[in-house]
């Protein structure tokens, strides 16, 4: 387990991070951490700790041969080793730091997101569950539809649901002048 710490006074609104890792699974592996808080009420609050790598991810079922034997995993006490970079952070004021090429990326993943929870609320809000649930079914929104399936279920609520508060953070954050 890598965890990180925001030793800031303001509330980080996304972070872009590569951690160089060993782990008693998995020996030099890169992992991308990736947060976007920005269709969420709130980003990693100031003085919170955050995991930004869990050494569970790979459970270690795979065995490793060499030459025909095979290598066994180290023992559980196994002391890991991590080296992260931080690429990218945006603050809860919209102040940024880092990377610029991955600043772009996030924004256009925000636009992008943006369009999305857009075309599901506005059909919802027009012609019902019918409407909402044809949008959802569109082949370009596959993958959006099952992340939200699982969050709408991690926070008991519904996806038309989630998708409004989504939709809702997003937009005050833009009217905001934060994108």
């Amino acid at each position: 387990m890598v965890t990180a710490h925001n030793n800031s006074s303001q509330s980080l609104l996304a972070v872009r991070a590569t951690v160089d890792t060993a782990t008693r699974y998995e020996w030099d592996q890169q992992v991308d951490f990736q947060y976007d808080g920005f269709f969420k009420e709130s980003g990693i609050a100031p003085g919170l700790d955050f995991d930004v790598v869990d050494e569970g991810m790979n459970p270690g079922e795979e065995r490793t041969y060499v030459n025909g034997v095979l290598v066994e995993p180290p023992a559980p006490n196994f002391v890991g080793h991590a080296k992260a970079k931080v690429l990218f952070v945006q603050f809860a004021d919209g102040s940024i730091w880092g990377d610029y090429e991955t600043k772009k990326d996030v924004t256009a993943r925000r636009a992008k997101n943006m369009a999305i929870f857009t075309h599901l609320v506005e059909p919802y809000d027009t012609g019902g569950q019918p409407a909402f649930d044809a949008a959802l079914s569109e082949p370009e929104l596959k993958e959006k539809a099952y992340h939200m399936k699982y969050e709408a279920e991690y926070f008991k609520t519904t996806m038309i649901g989630l998708a409004k508060r989504r939709l809702a953070a997003g937009q005050k954050r833009q009217a905001s002048g934060t994108f």
